[in-house]
């Protein structure tokens, strides 16, 4: 009897160590992780006043202020031609992509202002070169015009 619990014993532990050793994936590894539609409204409301069929003529579209060429890497174009001529479930969907590729740093202001990404430092404290307001940032941000 001993010689079948010894197998069974090193089996289960030899099982949980690969388990142990093995990276956990992360929850979006598996897709983005879908953002309450009051989140999207609050970020609208910041972007464009709520305007989902905003055209200021800053370049940038629909509620989510969205430029029109991160809109089609985002699979806008099944939509619409730009995100103001979207719905605002279709502006969403396409924010949830972006927001699964380029994380709230796509509305990086907004997003600071409603707490989805950490406050900036303020300007001249340890921040070395490059550091200044609008540093590094993508022109595909719907934010940084």
């Amino acid at each position: 009897m001993r010689s079948r619990v010894r197998p069974r014993l090193l089996a289960m532990l030899c099982g949980a160590a690969f388990v142990l050793a093995t990276p956990a994936r992360s929850v979006s590894a598996g897709g983005p992780v879908p953002v309450a539609d009051a989140t999207w409204d609050q970020v609208a409301d910041c972007e464009s006043d709520g305007d989902w069929a905003a055209d200021t003529g800053n370049g940038y579209y629909g509620g989510l202020q969205i430029w029109p060429p991160t809109w089609r890497e985002a699979g806008g174009l099944r939509y619409a031609t730009r995100p103001d001529l979207a719905s605002r479930r279709q502006q969403i969907t396409v924010a949830q992509e972006i927001l699964n590729e380029q994380g709230w740093q796509a509305w990086s202001a907004c997003a600071r202002e409603l707490g989805l990404l950490p406050a900036r430092p303020p300007t001249g404290t340890g921040g070395g070169s490059g550091a200044g307001a609008g540093a590094g940032t993508d022109p595909r941000h719907g934010d940084e015009r």
